[in-house]
């Protein structure tokens, strides 16, 4: 394993809406999808990265996942999400007609997560996997569905093809477990996670071992028997990807800002890479040369690397450090705000931190500001990631229905009667808000999007609190309809009217935090 520290090697741009899932298929290949509606194929030549091809989904939602396959020497990109199809595009399209999909596979009944590709032994073509909202997981070969994978009680939200002579597959859900099947059947249940489970990656190093992470914000390492080897703390939120590497490092991204590089038989936290985004969805890692690369919620793809040789230039590493530096961390993240119990800068900078990646806040006495530093043990010093912003205490939430919100606004659903009680914190996910409080009161999941642009538009964006049982952040269900009539392949995708979940805009014109919100939603129900 090395000791050189991962830096940011370039930024890809393109998306217009957060990276839900990226694949680093060759040293020389990433495949990304997005809240967009696009799939996309991102190639490095000449040191430089840049966007090969534009894959539109043609159907409404958002895609979730991304997979690559190649079948009878076809490469092919897979995509899949809120339609709950999966579409097998060709790498290389022979015309204009070749962007559409030349496969589409339909079994699932909602939104599509995850997805795995793995071998299946000698003579059989590449296997797909795929999870669901409908909790279940679809074995596919041959682009047929050979294995329906029913046990789960919530939405799966990771799958893991061990391709042995079992057909052996993992499964992660909402429900907290993981289970292994074998040739579709339910052989094993997992059991130790205490939120639900995000991710699922193989140790090659270790073929008897896999690792996993999720909500409660721990990565676990498990034997095929069902025991936990090691459980390793350090994420500060949600942690939704995890990736193996050649080195025998995985690699871990999640809701705390961060990506994080992990020794699985130490258990040791090796690094810790900060990046200027709330929402670190997806992360890959490159089985040739060890490069990262990672998606997030301000819509864009950064490849880091070990590598002297494909360093980002130092003008790009200067921009991206302070662009760190400069980014608002939200207080739910490092706990309530008291000025008068911080250090001086000075002063925090003059200890040793206590563990890798650790998150302390520091009072900057020129200015007043309250400063967030992360300890880095490579350096062995200090570095800013932030300044704190909308400091939450509890004696400034209020009581509704016994539990205490820093905001709870007014939903009118029809005219001549009372408005109905939206209670929101910060550190609640708005995507789960919004569904759980429209399934309460039997209103059409359609305005999903609307509710969270409300939240979004009227808070101080989302802070990135601990994780809290039953806080599950979904991606929501999606209202906007592409126009039927738009070319297929575009160079420039225009912005998804509705924000998404991850948006997380500061809102300087926000009201204030623990009083019944005077402002009010509108929400327009039409029959059926």
């Amino acid at each position: 394993m090395s000791n050189k520290p991962f830096k940011l090697s370039a930024t890809l741009v393109g998306h217009s809406q957060d990276v839900k899932s990226v694949k680093f298929v060759k040293p020389d290949s990433i495949f990304s999808c997005a809240r967009d509606t696009t799939a996309r194929v991102w190639k490095r030549s000449d040191e430089q990265w840049s966007e090969q091809l534009v894959y539109q989904n043609s159907n409404p939602g958002f895609l979730n996942a991304i997979a690559a396959i190649t079948i009878k020497d076809k490469e092919y990109i897979i995509s899949a999400g809120q339609d709950a199809l999966l579409q097998l595009w060709p790498l290389h399209p022979e015309s204009d007609q070749s962007y559409a999909p030349e496969f589409v596979l339909a079994g699932h009944t909602s939104n599509v997560c995850c997805l795995d590709v793995y071998d299946a032994g000698p003579g059989q073509q590449p296997t797909i996997c795929s999870g669901s909202w409908d909790c279940s997981a679809i074995v596919w070969r041959d682009n047929n569905a050979v294995y329906n994978l029913r046990g789960h009680s919530a939405a799966v939200w990771a799958v893991l093809g061990l391709g042995d002579a079992d057909d052996s597959v993992l499964t992660a859900g909402a429900d907290n477990l993981i289970m292994l099947w074998k040739k579709g059947k339910q052989a094993l249940t997992f059991k130790g996670h205490t939120q639900a489970v995000r991710a699922l990656a193989k140790l090659p190093q270790s073929p008897q071992l896999f690792a996993s992470a999720g909500n409660d914000a721990t990565v676990r390492v498990w034997n095929l028997d069902g025991q936990a080897v090691r459980v390793m703390d350090g994420h500060d939120s949600f942690i939704y990807s995890l990736s193996s590497m050649p080195s025998g490092e995985i690699v871990s991204s999640g809701e705390d800002r961060t990506v994080r590089i992990w020794d699985p038989s130490s258990g040791q936290l090796t690094q810790t890479v900060t990046v200027p985004a709330i929402s670190v969805w997806t992360v890959s890692a490159n089985s040739e040369n060890g490069d990262i690369v990672c998606g997030s919620s301000d819509n864009m793809i950064r490849v880091f690397t070990r590598s002297e040789e494909r360093l980002a230039s130092s003008s790009e590493l200067s921009k991206f450090e302070e662009s760190v530096k400069t980014s608002s961390v939200p207080s739910a993240t490092v706990g309530d705000v008291k000025k008068s119990d911080l250090p001086s800068v000075a002063v925090l900078l003059s200890r040793r931190g206590k563990k890798e990646g650790e998150v302390a806040m520091a009072k900057n006495e020129s200015n007043g500001a309250v400063e967030a530093y992360q300890w880095d043990g490579m350096k062995g010093d200090w570095s800013m990631v932030g300044t704190v912003v909308d400091g939450i205490g509890s004696a400034r939430k209020q009581l509704f229905e016994g539990k205490e919100y820093d905001y709870v606004f007014d939903v009118d659903i029809k005219d001549g009667e009372p408005p109905l009680k939206l209670p929101y914190n910060a550190s609640d996910n708005p995507y789960t808000v919004a569904q759980k409080w429209l399934a309460k009161h039997e209103l059409p999941d359609t305005y999903v999007d609307q509710v969270v642009d409300f939240i979004d538009k009227n808070t101080s964006g989302v802070a990135l609190g601990g994780p809290t049982a039953g806080a599950d952040p979904f991606t929501g269900s999606a209202s906007y309809r592409p126009n039927p009539g738009q070319n297929q392949t575009q160079s420039n995708v225009g912005a998804d009217p509705f924000t998404g979940a991850g948006s997380y805009r500061p809102n300087s014109g926000a009201p204030s935090v623990g009083k019944s919100i005077g402002l009010t939603l509108q929400l327009i129900l039409q029959s059926n």
